[in-house]
């Protein structure tokens, strides 16, 4: 994505450059070769930026709502209201404002990709089927609803991030307390004599995080500092149960 929307940066970039050129001097040959060769490199690698975007924006739409059902279920499973449960709708709220941005994104990308390419196949009389306001259109629409997409994220950033409670961490590890205690069992080796038994309890909490956020993909609802929260926690085994019952103890 990033090296095609580069060529693409740099192919408009040209053919600014070409039609300056060919309205300061006319039938400048120079000129109108630049003009030509940038205007079809930036019709080639913007619409293939644009399916890249669509690409990876279906994949975290993806996450997006595997994370949302996981959270519904455990609301499902829990029958009285606490703090956990309230972080859990709050990450919910997110993950469904984030599922809303990402499905908006996708439609400008596809309208991004579609309006060029079709831009250019109008202006050299491949079809005269369509209205020829239809390609700006659609990519007046594509602007106009990245810079939609663009407040509505600031919105969640702004409001609904930081609005999370400050124990996201412990209250999303207490929540699926019975799932990392499984991965836990799955990662644990048996000690060696070599090293401190909690330094070989941290690896392997370390193991059990990344594993944990490897399947719920908390990175596409929250920011880094939110998500860096679940993930030191975790890191910091055992779970919340664990640790109330050993400072009973």
């Amino acid at each position: 994505i990033i090296v095609s929307a580069w060529i693409s940066f740099v192919a408009a970039i040209l053919a600014t450059i070409g039609n300056i050129g060919r309205a300061a001097a006319p039938g400048n040959s120079g000129f109108e070769f630049i003009a030509m060769i940038s205007a079809y490199a930036f019709g080639l690698f913007t619409p293939i930026t644009a399916v890249l975007a669509i690409v990876y924006l279906a994949r975290k739409e993806m996450h997006l709502v595997k994370l949302n059902v996981r959270m519904g279920s455990i609301m499902l499973n829990t029958v009285n209201e606490s703090e956990e449960t309230n972080t859990i709708k709050s990450v919910r709220g997110i993950c469904r404002c984030e599922q809303i941005a990402a499905f908006a994104q996708i439609v400008a990308s596809l309208a991004a990709a579609v309006a060029l390419p079709f831009d250019l196949a109008m202006r050299q009389n491949l079809t005269d089927f369509f209205a020829p306001k239809i390609p700006f259109s659609l990519a007046i629409g594509s602007l106009a609803l990245s810079l939609l997409v663009f407040l509505f994220r600031l919105y969640i950033t702004q409001v609904k991030r930081y609005n999370l409670s400050p124990c996201l961490g412990e209250h999303i590890a207490k929540s699926f307390d019975a799932e990392l205690q499984s991965l836990y069992q799955d990662y644990q080796t048996p000690m060696n004599t070599v090293e401190p038994k909690e330094i070989q309890e941290r690896r392997t909490w370390e193991f059990v995080a990344r594993e944990f956020l490897h399947r719920w993909r908390f990175d596409t609802a929250l920011q880094a500092d939110r998500f860096g929260s679940i993930l030191q926690y975790v890191e910091s085994g055992p779970s919340a149960p664990m640790r109330e019952a050993d400072n009973a103890v």
